[in-house]
């Protein structure tokens, strides 16, 4: 608009200075100037067309593909009129002097066609062929003129004389123009504003620009004035509005729009309180919003270009894609909860949704993903999930409002007050109310509440049966926004249970839960009170330890419950026996501490811990009867106790040291045999404290090796080494040689003789590995003593094995020796060794034979190739005519069963000359050799061998 309205306040100056004769007509150089006005219209015509050409892929709309198409047209007429000019070269046709005026006719004539064709034509779009059609049609009406301009302008009536100047048609065809122009521009401005078309409005004033050029086109008389030459600048400013009105609405506007567009976009997208972002196929980021900045604490350029494991490392990033693709493969949103890491640490929880994009051709633009904190949700769910879980727990709840009306309960609560909820919705708590608590209490307790908000503690309550009970309560009030009370919430459990298990935890704590009796707490507890009072009351107090004789057997041989049982009887013997101020207690295992109070000083008190003692064995001496699990029998079972007795008449000794002195009276009991009572004394103590320095030297002695093997000969009725017996020995750095009669036993109720047992085994081993290829020693046999320790560890066989394969020992020249003691208990267990160890090649030898209890039972399962005559038979068997049947018996019975006899402890050739006369034929002895150490052992070989 600005621009018509300047062109047509210029227009009147511009004319009257045409008219004047300040400006002369430019003469012979016209024909130059004239190609310089023409050759911008014309490139403005074929930008016009270009332009209009191009956007057809876009957008292809009717009105401008006819205005491009004209325009194509109108430069190509512009192009004839401009080389058909008068003073050009020779362009298809003579030069003629309305040729040039004709085809600056129809070049306006078009371009007044094309804008009401602007006007009148319909908004829409249409097909790119139909686009081709009016092109064509373009280029046909540019031949028509051109042909009529170059070869039939004689049939065109003349519109310019030359002297004369116009003609009235030439001036005729011009004020039409000039009103069709004038015309169409009025129709464009009005249709531009009705319809607020930035376009039409500059089409408008490019119709009316041309308007005034034309009017300049009525005025020259010569074509060089002035006149001429504003009408042709008129002309190519006219063109360039056209141009500009159409770049407008096809270039400007729509980028301008796009660019509007993402300005809002941008806005919408800063102020989604949401992460939102758009990556490309390959994963890369294209664009975000400021929250997904945050997110990850960057700002958009440095997210741009970026990864998802550049920005959450490769596992998450990997993650991530994968969901993208199952949304680029499902073709529409995708939703999942994704857990994003925070950049201060921690992580939230988020539920994407990640959508597709694509042009309106189908190609991918992206994945937009728009992410939302559903952290705080998830966590109120679970809240609600927690707070319904609590409402179903087994502690009581129950709601009222304000007025203390009550509005919900729960099932624990109806349990604990036997109510149902009907019965309860809508009343007060006030028929809990058993009378244990005054009107006080409950005042104090209101007073509470309202002051501190909250009050718990221990209250009586009475259930619907009538039934009074103690119960915990707690009160908490629940407020409104405002601060006034809305609801109370209390919460209760019933402490009938927790009172009567209070009362089982401290029965438990002082009382053995299998007999019922005292446990060693309780027993210290009371002892301590005796040590404290019997001084004061001069009075003498006894400590008994009762220890049950071969218990295990019963345990391993029946099974704990009937060794259970048997206990439980104890007990109750032990109680029935004592007086009222005695105490029985069971601290664990099969041994009872009696306590006895009030006893008379001196040894008239001693003789009553005896006389007492003696009745707690009798007690238990009598037969207990038991039952048999596995067979479901009854069965009587006899009992043998060894007790242990100590004295005390002031506090100078602690109860602990009161129980170590009454262990090793115990000890000394049950060293003397079954079923004895031992006072401790001094002498016992040092006892004691001599075996202790043992132990600790022995383990000394295997750690650093102390221990060394002797070799007692076994000899034939001729005298011939058939073997030895190795036997293991100690030599102390300080005491020398020590017997194993001191060491052994220690050993052996310590668990050492596991470890030495090893040692002679492994020396055994070694020593017949280096006897082998010796004719002098290959025939020789080693006896090795093994303990019933030593047969119960695990892989025993596995390790026998291994100890052979490493020194390359011959099994069958070895023999293992063990007591009919160990078969009395685990008989099973060492009969299935025994079998294994026989599989390997090793041979067994019953030592000690005939001294055991039941022997006789087990010796046909046994896997044994010799039995030993025991010396304490051997040494009395020429005065005691039954050791003699014993011995004929033992040889007797050895021959019937296939099994060699040896007979240990022979020292006299009287005691040989029996046994060979009666048919033993291996011997060991004194008679023969005593224990020797390996040099003199390998001599005395030799000299039997001679």
């Amino acid at each position: 608009m600005a621009w018509g309205i300047a062109l047509t306040l210029l227009f009147i100056p511009a004319y009257w200075l045409a008219s004047s004769d300040l400006v002369a007509p430019f003469g012979h150089g016209y024909a130059s100037l004239h190609i310089l006005l023409e050759l911008p219209a014309i490139a403005v015509s074929l930008m016009v067309f270009l332009l209009a050409w191009s956007l057809m892929y876009q957008e292809n709309r009717l009105r401008r593909i006819v205005l491009g198409a004209g325009f194509l047209c109108i430069a190509l007429v512009d192009l004839a009129h401009t080389m058909s000019y008068s003073g050009m070269p020779f362009f298809l046709a003579e030069s003629a002097v309305d040729r040039p005026t004709f085809l600056w006719l129809a070049g306006r004539l078009v371009a007044v066609l094309v804008l009401f064709g602007v006007v009148f034509l319909p908004r829409r779009v249409i097909a790119v062929r139909k686009s081709y059609a009016i092109f064509l049609l373009s280029f046909v009406l540019s031949a028509l003129i051109w042909y009529v301009a170059f070869f039939a302008i004689g049939k065109i009536p003349a519109l310019f004389v030359p002297g004369e100047g116009l003609t009235p048609l030439k001036i005729g065809a011009e004020y039409l123009l000039t009103i069709a122009f004038a015309m169409a521009s009025i129709l464009l401005f009005r249709q531009g504003r009705a319809e607020k078309n930035d376009n039409l409005l500059w089409l408008g004033a490019a119709s009316w620009v041309h308007a005034l050029s034309e009017m300049f086109f009525t005025f020259y008389a010569d074509v060089t004035d002035l006149h001429n030459v504003l009408g042709h600048l008129y002309k190519v400013v006219s063109y360039g509005l056209v141009y500009r009105g159409l770049f407008y609405s096809g270039v400007r506007l729509p980028y301008r729009i796009l660019e509007m567009e993402r300005s809002r976009l941008d806005t919408l997208l800063s102020t989604i309180p949401d992460p939102v972002w758009l990556k490309n196929e390959a994963g890369v980021y294209l664009a975000c919003n400021a929250a997904f900045g945050r997110l990850v604490q960057r700002t958009e350029e440095q997210i741009i270009g970026r990864r998802d494991e550049d920005l959450f490392g490769e596992s998450l990033g990997i993650v991530y894609r994968r969901r993208d693709r199952m949304a680029l493969e499902q073709g529409r949103p995708v939703r999942n909860e994704e857990i994003i890491p925070q950049p201060g640490g921690g992580v939230r929880q988020y539920e994407t949704t990640k959508t597709p994009m694509y042009l309106s051709d189908g190609e991918l633009i992206g994945i937009l993903g728009i992410a939302h904190d559903i952290t705080e949700i998830r966590e109120a769910e679970k809240e609600l999930r927690l707070a319904a879980k609590t409402f179903e727990a087994n502690i009581g709840l129950f709601i009222t409002d304000a007025s203390q009306r009550i509005l919900r309960v729960n099932p624990a609560f109806t349990q604990i007050t036997g109510y149902t909820a009907d019965e309860l919705i809508g009343k007060t708590p006030r028929i809990f109310q058993s009378g244990r608590q005054n009107r006080s209490f409950y005042s104090a307790m209101w007073k509470e509440i309202n002051e501190a908000g909250v009050w718990q503690g221990e209250i009586y309550n009475r259930r619907k049966n009538g039934e009074v009970y103690p119960e915990w309560l707690m009160i908490s009030q629940v407020k409104g926004a405002a601060g006034e009370v809305t609801h109370y919430v209390a919460s209760c459990s019933d402490l009938s249970e927790n009172k009567a298990a209070a009362e089982t935890i401290e029965r438990l704590s002082l009382y053995d839960p299998l007999t019922e009796l005292p446990n060693r707490k309780l027993m210290m507890d009371r002892l301590r009170q005796l040590i404290a009072s019997v001084e004061e009351r001069r009075r003498q107090g006894a400590l008994l330890l009762l220890d049950l004789d071969d218990f295990k057997v019963i345990n391993e041989s029946y099974g704990h419950t009937v060794g259970d049982s048997l206990l439980v009887e104890a007990g109750k013997r032990l109680k029935s026996v004592l007086h009222g101020g005695d105490t029985v207690s069971h601290p664990g295992g099969d041994e009872f501490i009696v306590i006895l109070d009030n006893l008379d000083r001196g040894d008239v008190g001693a003789r009553q811990a005896e006389t007492t003692a003696l009745r707690l064995q009798e007690a238990l001496s009598r037969p207990f009867v038991l039952e048999d699990a596995s067979s479901e029998r009854q069965f009587q079972y006899y009992c043998s106790t060894s007790i242990g007795v100590v004295l005390f008449t002031d506090s100078a000794l602690s109860p602990d040291e009161l129980l170590k002195r009454c262990d090793t009276a115990l000890y000394s009991a049950k060293s003397a045999g079954r079923g004895h009572v031992r006072f401790f004394d001094m002498q016992m103590q040092a006892t004691v404290v001599n075996r202790s320095s043992i132990l600790e030297d022995l383990h000394r002695a295997v750690r650093e090796g102390h221990l060394f093997v002797q070799y007692q000969p076994q000899v034939n009725e001729s005298g011939r080494v058939i073997g030895a017996e190795a036997l293991v020995r100690w030599r102390h750095p300080v005491s020398g040689v020590i017997p194993p009669g001191r060491f052994i036993p220690i050993a052996e109720e310590s668990g050492l003789i596991v470890a030495i047992g090893q040692f002679v085994f492994e020396t055994a081993c070694r020593q017949l590995a280096l006897w082998k290829n010796d004719e002098r020693f290959s025939h020789l046999t080693l006896a090795v003593n093994i303990s019933a320790q030593q047969v119960k560890v695990p892989h025993l066989t596995r390790w026998v094995k291994r100890l052979l394969n490493e020194t390359g020992a011959l099994p069958e020249k070895l023999k293992l020796e063990l007591t009919e003691s160990m078969l009395f208990s685990d008989t099973d267990e060492v009969i299935e060794r025994m079998n294994e160890l026989k599989a390997i090649g090793l041979k067994f030898s019953l030592d000690d034979f005939g001294t055991g209890y039941s022997s006789l039972s087990y010796l046909r399962r046994l896997p044994l190739d010799q039995v030993k005559i025991d010396q304490s038979f051997v040494a009395d068997l020429l005065h005691i005519q039954a050791n003699q049947a014993i011995a004929r018996t033992i040889i007797q019975l050895g021959e019937n069963l296939g099994l060699t006899v040896l007979a240990e402890g022979v020292e006299t050739e009287e005691q040989r000359d029996f046994l060979v006369g009666h048919g033993c034929r291996a011997f060991q002895g004194y008679l023969f050799s005593p224990p020797l150490d390996l040099e003199e052992f390998e001599a005395y070989v030799g000299r039997s061998s001679e």
